[in-house]
């Protein structure tokens, strides 16, 4: 049986006949819009930003994945390891002051310290070459090291 509604309705432009049309609750796009493909930089943020839990003595604290390697390249830079402290510094002064904190004096500190850590190294390296016993040396040319120096 044909109801009076469909005998009144026409079908023309934009409106197509009532069986092709969307049921209630039914989407004309029911996969719906593919999701975007995900970068590098979103993967580290939502891994980064993922809590852990560490024990600390006899105490455990949830800290984020970002905070614990922050923390541990700060430890390493304090325990002597150059690369470390020289990644540290390089991430400081990358980083740009609003005048609320004091970043700026803290890369200072940790600047002042490299250098110190640096020229103690330089120090060590150039006791040991002078400490070391040499060989026996010619008469006209002199030692290996003099003449590498030159």
């Amino acid at each position: 049986m044909v109801k009076d509604d469909d005998l009144k309705y026409t079908v023309g432009y934009r409106k197509p006949p009532r069986h092709a049309q969307f049921k209630p609750g039914q989407s004309g796009n029911a996969k719906g819009r593919p999701k975007k493909a995900t970068a590098v930089d979103d993967v580290l943020y939502e891994e980064f930003n993922r809590f852990v839990t560490i024990t600390e003595g006899r105490k455990r604290r949830r800290l984020s994945k970002l905070r614990l390697v922050v923390r541990q390249n700060i430890n390493k830079a304090a325990n002597g390891d150059l690369r470390a402290a020289a990644m540290l510094l390089k991430l400081l002064g990358s980083q740009k002051s609003d005048g609320g904190d004091n970043l700026g004096a803290l890369a200072q500190e940790l600047r002042a310290r490299n250098a110190l850590l640096e020229a103690a190294e330089k120090n060590r390296d150039q006791t040991t070459d002078v400490d070391e016993p040499s060989g026996p040396t010619d008469e006209g040319g002199g030692s290996a090291t003099q003449e590498a120096g030159s």
